[in-house]
């Protein structure tokens, strides 16, 4: 063994015992480990790479969930947190612990975030480290003894047949007007109606054809009113795009972003607050449950496995569940 890495396990050994042993005790240990070394042969390990050692364990784990088959938002979702994870805590993968874990999350709840997005971080983690534990690439799973976030629970409101009615008014483009009555009416997902084509729609049927989470297909349906908006808005556009929805400035395939922050305008000149996608796709499971369409069905048309998830956006308000008590009673 040479000098300098008996110095170096030593120095290591001291460091470690210093807050738990007395000097003198921390002495004893050191000489009967001099006296054992003398017939071993101990190399320092050279230290490793973090980052070429992070990367190729991330992309191991992204690999997994793809051949899970997860989409591509939710693998770039994933890469993005757990990225963003690692340069906080400057460790290698290996070395994280659940400190780590707490002190960032509890950083990024200084700097405002919220309880949701916090658990839907920890979620996250928990998913890599797990995974990484599972397969053995990693020694501990610092995830294990981390708590979850408390979060209070809001019940999500859906638009009311007023707020509505304010919405269309307010659309000044034939595309927005379309987009509005495609999301009420289909109850489709931001990220689905950004990956629709033209040709995935069947005016003759009202049918259209849509890839859901984990690449899965479904049909859903267009009522009449949207299918006279879509024609009008689709005869109105000059560009060879086959995306049903493109932006206004230029004919590009209409994103996430784009189609969030043009319902944001929309609730501006609306005056109606929280006007989002995702709030159509609650309104929409709230007013088939409200016409007496069985559960079952309203979580086929909305890509859902569990019921018990369509459940959660019903808004089912305390006016109605009096009436018809009055009405069962």
């Amino acid at each position: 063994m040479a000098a300098e890495d008996k110095q170096a396990l030593l120095n290591a050994l001291n460091k470690s015992l210093y807050d738990k042993l007395t000097g003198k005790d921390v002495d004893l240990v050191t000489n009967e480990l001099l006296s054992v070394l003398t017939v071993f042969d101990v190399k320092q390990r050279e230290p490793t790479d973090k980052t070429t050692d992070t990367e190729e364990l991330l992309k191991a784990f992204l690999d997994a969930k793809r051949a899970e088959g997860k989409s591509e938002n939710t693998i770039e979702h994933y890469r993005y947190l757990i990225k963003r994870l690692m340069a906080a805590t400057n460790a290698s993968v290996n070395e994280v612990t659940v400190y780590h874990l707490r002190s960032y999350l509890t950083s990024e709840k200084e700097r405002g975030m919220g309880d949701k997005t916090l658990q839907g971080y920890r979620w996250v983690y928990s998913s890599f480290f797990g995974w990484l534990f599972k397969e053995s690439l990693i020694s501990r799973n610092p995830c294990a003894n981390l708590g979850s976030v408390k979060c209070r629970k809001e019940k999500k409101r859906a638009f009311s047949e007023t707020d509505l009615e304010k919405i269309r008014e307010a659309c000044h483009l034939l595309r927005d007007k379309a987009l509005v009555n495609f999301l009420l009416s289909t109850g489709c997902r931001v990220s689905e109606v950004c990956g629709l084509n033209i040709e995935d729609l069947d005016f003759s049927t009202m049918e259209v054809h849509v890839l859901g989470k984990g690449n899965k297909e479904r049909v859903v349906y267009m009522d009449f009113v949207t299918v006279l908006h879509l024609r009008k808005y689709l005869e109105s556009r000059k560009d060879n795009n086959p995306a049903l929805f493109v932006s206004e400035r230029q004919p590009t395939r209409l994103t996430d972003g784009g189609i969030q922050e043009s319902m944001r305008k929309l609730g501006r000149r609306a005056d109606v607050e929280k006007v989002y996608p995702h709030r159509f796709r609650h309104t929409f499971a709230t007013i088939l449950a409200q016409r007496g369409m069985p559960i079952q069905e309203i979580s086929v048309l909305m890509g859902h496995e569990d019921i018990s998830t369509t459940m959660k956006y019903i808004d089912i308000s305390q006016a109605s569940i009096k009436n018809n008590l009055r009405r069962y009673a």
